[in-house]
């Protein structure tokens, strides 16, 4: 999420957006914002990854399985779209249903892709957060922001498909078998 951020921001500068005002940007603040995201989804993830999406894969591929978390993801995130005070509010209804199912994609690719370990998950989410965050915090535009998620939107989409290509619907893993089975 960094990388992404750091090319959404670069590709702004190129086409002669607006910039992040740096001289808001507290670097210190990266740390304990870090550590706050990361006890708070650590929990998520235990419920998301750790929980359902083995029960899910038990009986759908790892994408269908995606799919349906991805969407529960975004109804999960419905009530801080519709806190006006939330900085999710601005955002389309669309582009977060979109953003979801890219970003679930992804974590069930690590998820699987370590045998089931919500470690680097968890610290990914966290990550993913605290740069959302941070750049929040800077106070770019409403315009530039918007901007800013919607071109995170893509590139996320973007390398959810890739996933896809590469590691196959079915496991979203080069790995030979699914990590966890879970017998109910």
């Amino acid at each position: 999420m960094p990388l992404i951020t750091a090319v959404i921001i670069s590709l702004e500068a190129l086409l002669g957006g607006s910039l992040p005002d740096w001289s808001k940007f507290v670097p210190s603040s990266l740390v304990p914002l870090f550590i706050m995201n990361l006890l708070s989804n650590v929990w998520e993830e235990i419920g998301w990854r750790g929980f359902a999406l083995p029960r899910l894969q038990n009986h759908f591929n790892a994408l269908l399985a995606s799919f349906i978390m991805g969407l529960i993801w975004s109804l999960w995130h419905l009530p801080l779209m519709l806190n006006p005070n939330n900085p999710m509010s601005g955002f389309p209804w669309y582009a977060e249903i979109v953003f979801s199912l890219a970003l679930t994609v992804i974590y069930t690719w690590m998820f699987n892709s370590t045998r089931g370990s919500l470690l680097f998950v968890t610290l990914f989410h966290a990550m993913s957060n605290t740069v959302a965050y941070a750049l929040y915090g800077i106070e770019i535009s409403t315009a530039a922001f918007l901007r800013h998620y919607l071109m995170t939107v893509g590139i996320t989409a973007i390398i959810a498909v890739l996933i896809i290509v590469f590691t196959g619907a079915r496991r979203l893993s080069r790995q030979a078998k699914v990590p966890i089975r879970i017998v109910d």
